[in-house]
């Protein structure tokens, strides 16, 4: 018996915590494709390039014999030409072997690798860094705007409408900060804003703001990954919160498991034929005595036995507690004077040994599922 209620007792929190945390990882499972399908076009065009350029290393040389002016010779052309920011080659141990190139202070860029070898050679590994061109055409044409828009406002010096401008754009939630300034570059307006959660600067770029032909300030506009950075960090919470279901899932389960067995330890106590003895002989001085004040203390010194012992063994014994008992008796003699006597519900309760007629409604209601005042008036009907 002991093992079915457990069964059940684990089954429904499984159950529960599998439906509460369900909506969760739907969440989390979006957050993670959102996370891959952000720079999925860059992605493929990173791997173009990479194919390309590893057709033309290993379609030309034996890589164990090649020199750093071979490869640097091979990554110019895609350097040049604005494709790669990087190349680097690296043994089969992980060492950098050749490095060509740099990338730009604020430069958003994405970093994609392979292998490359000849069959049965050792191998290198090829790495090549791309710069992200969506951003980067984003950023200027965000600050072309901005310096258009705000050319005539910054001439007249108008700088409620430049913070007005500023404040249109800024809906951009990509946008990290704009400032204006004068051609000298005195500070006229600015706008920063505040993440509440890590957000990697994604680039740099300012533009000059003429008027009429003539340079009077610039725009300074910096911008962040917050694409990316929020769909990351809404899949970082809502894992931290799964995980700290699971926690609160596992201690709950644990203290149910410690529970149950300190429930079978008490349950399997064994009483010996003395102390049974002992417990009839209390049992039998209940029936004839349960109108008066028994107490627990009391009852186990009368018969000689400790009253926490007493207690257990009791319930063990008779399947009730002791207050269990004497109300369940009490309740039984109320009852039958209810239905054979026209004595009062008040003087009934006091007779049978309760206090105060709250308590014998409370203790009657819980044995019969009824009141006193019901089963009276069904009695009277009959």
């Amino acid at each position: 018996m002991t093992f079915s209620f457990n069964t059940k007792r684990l089954s429904v929190i499984v159950l529960f915590t599998l439906l509460y945390s369900l909506p969760s990882s739907l969440i989390m499972l979006k957050s993670y494709k959102d996370i891959q399908s952000v720079s999925e076009p860059l992605k493929k065009e990173a791997q173009r390039i990479l194919r390309n350029l590893k057709i033309s290393l290993e379609s030309n040389i034996e890589l164990n014999h090649s020199s750093p002016d071979f490869f640097k010779e091979a990554a110019i052309p895609f350097i040049q030409n604005g494709e790669i920011l990087l190349m680097k080659i690296a043994n089969h141990s992980g060492k950098t072997a050749f490095s060509y190139g740099a990338v730009p202070e604020n430069t958003p860029y994405i970093t994609v690798s392979t292998t490359i070898g000849r069959l049965y050679s050792i191998g290198f590994l090829l790495e090549i860094t791309v710069p992200d061109r969506a951003l980067a055409e984003k950023a200027a044409s965000l600050a072309d705007s901005i310096a258009s828009e705000n050319s005539k406002a910054l001439w007249l010096f108008n700088i409620d409408e430049i913070r007005n401008n500023i404040s249109v754009f800024f809906n951009d939630r990509s946008i990290s900060s704009i400032e204006i300034t004068t051609e000298k570059g005195t500070p006229v307006a600015k706008k920063s804003r505040d993440y509440i959660m890590p957000v990697k600067e994604a680039g740099k770029i300012t533009r000059e703001i003429r008027y009429e032909g003539r340079p009077i300030g610039y725009v300074n506009l910096v911008l962040s990954d917050y694409e990316t950075s929020a769909t990351k960090f809404r899949f970082y919470i809502t894992a931290a919160a799964d995980a700290l279901l699971f926690v609160l899932l596992l201690i709950t389960l644990n203290w149910i498991l410690l529970r149950s067995r300190d429930r079978d330890i008490r349950n399997s106590v064994q009483i010996s034929t003395a102390t049974e003895t002992k417990i009839n002989l209390a049992i039998e001085y209940i029936k004839e005595n349960y109108s008066r004040n028994i107490s627990r203390e009391g009852l186990a010194a009368h018969i000689g036995l400790n009253a926490d012992n007493f207690g257990r063994y009791f319930k063990h014994h008779t399947g009730r507690k002791l207050n269990e008992c004497i109300n369940h008796l009490r309740v039984s003699e109320a009852k039958k004077l209810l239905e054979e006597t026209d004595s009062t519900i008040t003087h009934i309760a006091l007779e049978v040994g309760f206090d105060n007629i709250s308590t014998f409604n409370r203790a009657f209601r819980a044995e019969f599922k009824t009141t006193p005042r019901e089963l009276r008036r069904r009695s009277c009907g009959k």
